[in-house]
């Protein structure tokens, strides 16, 4: 039978979604700079090829439901409810020829008003609460069609206290969505690998976009470039900045703005944020989140009147201050903390990853301290890892920002917040910026793009794509060229990584493949660890199994509930994310976040299978292990006409175990119970003195913290040992017996801590000739035995090749093997 293959989405962690950064992009504010109109659909495609992989596209609506089917009303007569007092009757004109009848309890309405009107079918959705169909009614006693709404019940606002009530220059009928303009956009979900720092802002990502349409469409655009303020700057700010450790803290600019009016911003910047997933605050914080995910530039805005002395000290903390950050906690910091201070050296901000809550943007700020700054990426990652915080900022800095975005972030912030808070820029543009960073020289040969990428690709096109990209050529020449690399481009240093960027324009599909395909055959030799891997995969798939690949790399609250390995976790010195910073002690949790993925989607009955490796650090050695390992949850069959559903238990999976083995032509020669803490009970299996396998039910604690609510049942197979010795197995062919087999069964009577295990060992140890199976059929536990014991009904099956057993034989035999049970175990024969 064929192998069972699976789609990589079915199985979240087949490639792990950590690996990847995600960024949300609108789709309305990405087309601001592009000249060129790209339905949603051409957008995404052209994302995923340049390499910002598109994850998901969801619908934006500024007001949930864009008011559809509400209209403009006119209120002809209005009359008091002959059952309520505090009710009204009204008729109101929609504009569709036939007047409605409408019950409201608004204190403000009157006849002769313009209103909002959500007729019979329409769904409205309130600012705090569930959608709402409007259906015909009666309210005591009197029909309603519809409803003349508050602000809040259309969400367009928080006022309930009355209806709305609109100007009258609105035409009867007119849909109100209209009126109030109501805003729609698509929020863009992309997936970026870690070295892409550059498409972190709506910017970075529109450059790809323009490459790409002029590469494959001759669109010929220019980006267009953002609004800043024309201010002057002043590079030598030592009375106001002072960087304390370059190293740490390269660049660091800053502009001052007074008179500002801390307000809500305009529909237009809340619609942006939000679009993205993000709250508006206010009009200050709004336009430095704004400049962040337009630029990619983290900025930070500071209440002037707060900073002592107006000066800023960039250093490192000292050992055991404190600081409280804008989420009201309290931090004790470290020697290696770079903060922004004031001039007394009082931290108030960690840099690069949050501020202050003493220096945060009030009510009653009225003066604002702009600062932009590019800070060490190893520094940022050290302190937010240490504090346990990831922020936008943080997620940012660690990846290397551009240090020469530091003025233009600066500028653009100040050009906004003067717009719409009504302040005023009151000093230059400080840039402290000690040794200005040299950006990367990279050679290019032509003859290695036509050898990596596999055709030759016209060198205008080459040049194009770079110069799109901001890539600034140097020199060139027929065979070569140099160019310096954009500054927001910290990943690329090599000629490779540069062939890669015009390969992402270019386009993967645009390389055509060979008529042909050329491949040597090789063989391995027999009963090579592929050979194996391939035999116990086929049987696996043919039995319903599904084979999974997890990630090596896993979460250290994971790593922590193998009790049994805590201890000897190899953890990474520079992990990507918290969620992959330790190598997996054990395989069980990788496959449970697999059953949890598809549970969470009604796939509930999943059988699953994985080899891979585990990692230990023990003594200063560092350990590999090899298994194969399984997973049982849920039903073993559906619900048919011929037999209900049952669910999968602890023998289900030791019967696939016992194939995987007489597979291998492997012989588990004793079990034992396992005192592993993952399993709320089990059995470990030996082939000599070796162990083999763990198989069990796992702790529902264990499912649970990874969002499992069903049983699991987990084993796992050293598989490294499997191979050892299977490999010596060699097949060997004999006579099928000519002579019968005889069975004969023992009831028995024993304490309840022993084993059908120890009995099997100790029958095949007294008897090794003609004794060919020991098999248990019946179990008995009850009143009519002492509740510190139990029955066990076993068959034994007696067999020689050379001749037909006679009952002397036979009985002489179990009376051996029945006084070895006795004077061993302490077993009773019973009657």
């Amino acid at each position: 039978m064929a192998k069972k293959t699976v789609e990589l989405a079915f199985f979240s962690n087949f490639v792990p979604q950590s690996f990847y950064d995600f960024m949300k992009i609108s789709y309305n504010w990405l087309n601001e700079y592009l000249d060129h109109h790209l339905n949603i659909d051409e957008l995404a495609q052209i994302l995923t090829n340049t390499g910002l992989e598109v994850d998901g596209v969801e619908t934006f609506e500024c007001i949930k439901g864009s008011l559809q089917g509400v209209v403009v009303g006119y209120i002809k007569t209005k009359t008091q409810h002959p059952n309520a007092d505090r009710l009204s009757i009204t008729t109101v004109d929609i504009g569709t020829g036939e007047d409605l009848q409408i019950v409201c309890g608004a204190p403000n309405v009157a006849q002769g008003q313009k209103v909002v009107v959500a007729p019979v079918g329409t769904t409205i959705y309130p600012k705090n609460g569930e959608a709402m169909l409007m259906k015909k009614t009666k309210i005591r006693g009197e029909i309603s069609n519809g409803m003349i709404c508050a602000a809040d019940e259309i969400g367009i606002g928080t006022d309930h206290e009355g209806i709305v009530v609109l100007p009258q220059n609105l035409t009867i009928g007119m849909p109100l969505a209209q009126y109030y303009d109501i805003e729609k956009d698509f929020t863009i979900e992309i997936g970026l690998t870690p070295n892409r720092n550059d498409a972190f802002g709506h910017i970075g990502v529109a450059k790809d976009v323009l490459a790409y349409l002029n590469q494959h469409k001759k669109a010929n655009l220019q980006l267009k470039n953002i609004e800043t303020g024309n201010f002057p700057i002043f590079n030598n700010p030592k009375d106001l900045i002072a960087i304390e450790n370059e190293a740490a803290c390269p660049r660091f600019s800053g502009i001052l703005i007074n008179n500002v009016f801390v307000q809500p911003s305009p529909d237009w910047l809340q619609n942006k944020l939000k679009a993205i997933g993000i709250n508006p605050i206010n009009n200050v914080v709004d336009v430095t989140n704004y400049v962040m995910y337009e630029t990619g530039k983290p900025i930070h805005a500071f209440d002037a009147d707060q900073i002592e002395g107006l000066k800023i000290r960039v250093k490192f903390a000292n050992e055991g201050e404190k600081i409280t950050l804008l989420d009201k906690k309290e931090y004790a910091l470290h020697a290696h903390d770079l903060c922004i201070c004031n001039q007394h050296g009082k931290p108030m901000a960690l840099a690069g990853i949050m501020g202050g809550l003493d220096e945060s943007i009030s009510q009653t700020t009225s003066n604002v301290f702009i600062e932009s700054a590019y800070f060490d990426p190893a520094t940022i990652r050290k302190t937010a890892k240490q504090h346990n915080l990831k922020t936008d900022a943080s997620f940012r800095f660690e990846r290397g920002s551009d240090w020469n975005l530091t003025i233009i972030s600066t500028l653009r912030a100040a050009k906004l917040m003067c717009e719409l808070t009504g302040g005023s820029v009151s000093s230059d543009v400080f840039d402290a910026y000690p040794t200005p960073i040299l950006e990367c020289e990279v050679e290019v040969w032509y003859a290695a793009i036509s050898n990596l990428i596999g055709v030759e690709i016209d060198k205008n096109a080459i040049k194009s794509i770079l110069m799109d990209l901001d890539f600034v050529f140097i020199d060139e020449d027929t065979t070569k060229f140099r160019v310096r690399v954009p500054s927001y481009r910290t990943d690329v240093s090599r000629e490779v990584d540069v062939i890669e960027e015009i390969l992402r324009i270019y386009g993967l599909n645009t390389i055509p493949l060979e008529p042909t395909i050329r491949y040597e055959s090789s063989f391995p030799k027999r009963n090579s660890k592929n050979d194996f891997w391939h035999l116990i995969s086929s049987l696996l798939a043919s039995n319903a199994f599904f084979e999974v690949w997890n990630n090596s790399l896993t979460s250290q609250k994971y790593a922590f509930l193998d009790l049994q390995n805590r201890d000897q976790q190899v953890k990474m010195l520079n992990p990507i994310s918290e969620d992959l910073s330790v190598l997996r002690t054990s395989m069980v949790f990788g496959g449970l976040q697999n059953i949890a993925h598809n549970s969470n989607r009604q796939r509930k009955d999943l059988k699953l299978f994985e080899f891979g490796r585990t990692y230990l650090h023990d003594e200063g050695k560092y350990i590999e292990n090899n298994y194969l390992c399984l997973w049982l949850t849920g039903n073993k069959n559906e619900d048919n006409w011929k037999e209900k559903s049952k669910k999968n238990d602890f023998y289900d999976l030791k019967n696939v175990v016992s194939l995987i083995m007489n597979t291998l032509k492997l012989k588990l020669t004793q079990t034992t119970q396992t005192d592993n803490s993952l399993f709320a009970y089990g059995l470990l299996g030996f082939v000599g003195d070796k162990k083999m396998v763990e198989m069990g039910e796992l702790k529902k604690m264990i499912c649970s913290e990874l969002g499992v609510k069903q049983s699991v049942f987990y084993a796992q197979i050293d598989w490294q040992l499997a191979l050892k010795y299977a490999s010596k197995q060699t097949i060997r062919y004999q006579e099928l017996p000519r002579f019968p087999e005889v069975r004969r069964d023992l009831s028995v009577l024993l304490d309840q801590q022993i084993e059908f295990g120890q009995i099997e060992t100790l029958a095949y140890k007294t008897e090794k000739t003609i004794l060919k199976n020991v098999s248990l059929f019946d179990i008995y536990v009850g009143e009519k035995i002492n509740k510190d014991k139990k029955s066990y009904a076993i068959s034994f099956t007696l067999q020689d090749a050379n001749q037909t057993l006679t009952e002397k034989q036979i009985d002489t035999t179990m009376q051996r093997i029945i006084a070895a049970l006795e004077q061993d175990l302490g077993i009773e024969i019973r009657t």
